[in-house]
């Protein structure tokens, strides 16, 4: 078990920069001290190192810049921004779609549906009432009602629970599945998790620990359609972005999808425009070829 680290001061984060083999010719020590103290803090920051290479006899970072770490930070805002944006709008479209095929299904009602859910799956029916109860921006639509309605419960779940949800119905409809396949959207979870809550996303990208025990064969198929090698589909993340593009380019209209396609852009401009620090990082060279053909699929 790792010991635990003492609290560093910023004298000694910026030292450990140095003890770490990473350089600054772009920034001064003040500079940087005023990046760790008012814009991002220091072990936020030093993760974008794994996307380098370590000399095994120094132990030292190879080619790394502070200015690459403070870029791939940048970088990454963008795109977590880009995708969380194409996880939304999947999760609204696949709310659409339900209630579509509700609207339409004479044996239902639009109470028994979550009457049922509540019974399979009481405790996630109950957290799901308890966070509609206590939110101030709803509480007009909780205090109007007794009984739930699948259309204000949509309204008031987590894509965990419109998940679950969706299965649910599946079963009991398993015409519904040749709309919405409830498998796939696991993956959408994955990316929508981390960018809901901001996580740092461009790192471990092709690292074994992020290594899936087999490949998705229908990921498999869709990535062939973006013309992206099948090596790359054994990580999480290159795995869930190539399905969250696919049933994004699916599900969205052609004025929503033109609307991405600009956001996509802008992000594979952010990346391009220091490429130049990011000579020895052969995942982020590698993360932007394979992102650059998720965003031109789009364009199909």
């Amino acid at each position: 078990m790792e010991e635990n680290k003492p609290k560093l001061s910023f004298d000694d984060l910026f030292n450990k920069l140095d003890e770490r083999g990473i350089s600054n010719k772009f920034h001064t020590k003040e500079q940087i001290i005023e990046i760790f103290s008012e814009r991002n803090y220091y072990y936020r920051l030093i993760s974008y190192r794994k996307n380098y290479r370590k000399n095994t006899k120094s132990n030292k970072y190879i080619g790394l810049d502070f200015k690459a770490l403070e870029d791939l930070a940048s970088i990454d805002t963008y795109l977590r921004e880009y995708l969380l944006h194409l996880c939304l709008d999947i999760e609204h479209l696949l709310k659409t779609k339900l209630m579509t095929h509700i609207t339409f299904n004479s044996s239902e009602d639009g109470y028994n549906l979550v009457s049922d859910f509540e019974k399979l799956f009481p405790e996630q029916f109950n957290k799901s009432k308890m966070q509609f109860e206590k939110n101030n921006y709803k509480k007009d639509m909780f205090q109007k009602r007794t009984i739930t309605s699948v259309w204000v419960f949509l309204e008031i779940i987590d894509f965990g629970t419109l998940i679950k949800f969706i299965r649910f119905y599946t079963e009991k409809y398993p015409e519904f599945e040749s709309i919405i396949k409830y498998k796939h959207l696991y993956f959408i979870k994955n990316i929508r998790n981390a960018c809901a809550h901001n996580d740092v996303f461009l790192i471990n990208l092709f690292h074994p620990t992020s290594e899936m025990k087999y490949r998705n064969p229908v990921v498999v198929s869709f990535a062939s359609l973006m013309n992206i090698e099948n090596k790359y589909l054994i990580y999480n993340k290159i795995n869930d972005i190539v399905m969250l593009h696919f049933l994004h380019n699916k599900f969205s209209s052609s004025s929503l999808r033109n609307r991405r396609i600009k956001e996509g852009q802008l992000v594979l401009e952010r990346f391009k425009n220091n490429i130049f620090i990011h000579t020895h990082s052969s995942d982020v060279h590698q993360f932007l070829k394979i992102f650059s053909k998720c965003v031109d699929y789009h364009t199909q």
